[in-house]
């Protein structure tokens, strides 16, 4: 069994927990996420099976689509729900106009400082254990992009909101900002991933009896790489680690390889040389 299934993730899962079941149901070890989703968020989490774990390096992922929830008056140290409240405000404008005119200052590329509770490495060690050990690591910005935020509703003092965004961006630290924006206090009280790249919640898997039935192939999820008919003899000669000629009008680094044997991998094509650089076949 060799490809990708999109599981939808329910909150109190580790992503770890659904590889393991993953590993469990099919027998196979080679099993992989293709990015974390936080325990207490929901919804999609791309897995490879088999071969298609050596693919996720090729994977376009760089978009993503999150529904999440805004709530106003409290801030914690996690910048969710789950964290320990650090400050509070009373003064919190409600509005519909206040929380649409916050977020114009958050569209396109900005700089965003992660949360202290997140799993990125400082001097070798993941934020969040450096936080939990009682000490305040320095989070540094980083260039993060926003397409858009779309408001859906608004009751009491939560807003539910989808955002498109790049790949890295926390939407726990954007509720956080964007409440400072709103000139109050708040945090993120609810996630959900509707999408990350071409996996998306409509083709997520939520009966893992239909596991088998939900398998996308490496090459169906590799579509965006332009594809590239070869022939017998230049099948052989690419699979041996050869370089062929082939000429091409495309300028993509990557190209899907096909012959009559079907799927073969990735190559690289640069001044008319095509070489292997990762086989599935």
């Amino acid at each position: 069994m060799n490809g990708f299934i999109v599981v939808f993730k329910p909150t109190g899962m580790t992503s770890h927990d659904i590889v393991s079941r993953v590993r469990r149901l099919t027998g196979i070890r080679q099993v992989g996420h293709t990015g974390t989703l936080d325990p207490n968020a929901s919804g999609v989490l791309p897995i490879a099976i088999g071969k298609a774990t050596k693919a996720i390096p090729y994977l376009s992922e760089e978009r993503k689509v999150y529904r999440a929830e805004l709530a106003l008056g409290v801030e914690t140290d996690t910048c969710d729900r789950y964290g320990t409240e650090v400050a509070s405000s009373e003064d919190i404008d409600r509005s519909k106009d206040a929380f649409l005119e916050a977020a114009k200052s958050f569209i396109g590329l900005i700089q965003q400082r992660p949360p202290i509770f997140s799993a990125i490495r400082i001097d070798g060690k993941r934020a969040y254990d450096l936080a939990r050990s009682g000490k305040t690591p320095e989070m540094k910005l980083r260039d993060v992009t926003i397409e858009s935020i779309d408001l859906i509703s608004v009751a009491q003092n939560r807003f539910l909101f989808d955002v498109v965004c790049s790949k890295g961006t926390y939407i726990r630290s954007l509720c956080r900002d964007l409440a400072k924006e709103m000139g109050s206090l708040g945090h993120m009280s609810m996630l959900i991933r509707l999408e990350s790249g071409i996996f998306t919640a409509e083709n997520a898997l939520f009966d893992w009896n239909q596991l088998e039935n939900s398998i996308l192939s490496i090459d169906q999820v590799l579509s965006h790489y332009p594809k590239i008919q070869v022939d017998k003899n230049a099948e052989k000669r690419l699979l041996f680690g050869q370089t062929i000629e082939k000429e091409t009008d495309q300028t993509d680094e990557f190209f899907r390889v096909y012959s009559a044997s079907g799927f073969l991998g990735i190559a690289t094509c640069k001044n008319k040389q095509m070489k292997m650089k990762r086989q599935f076949i």
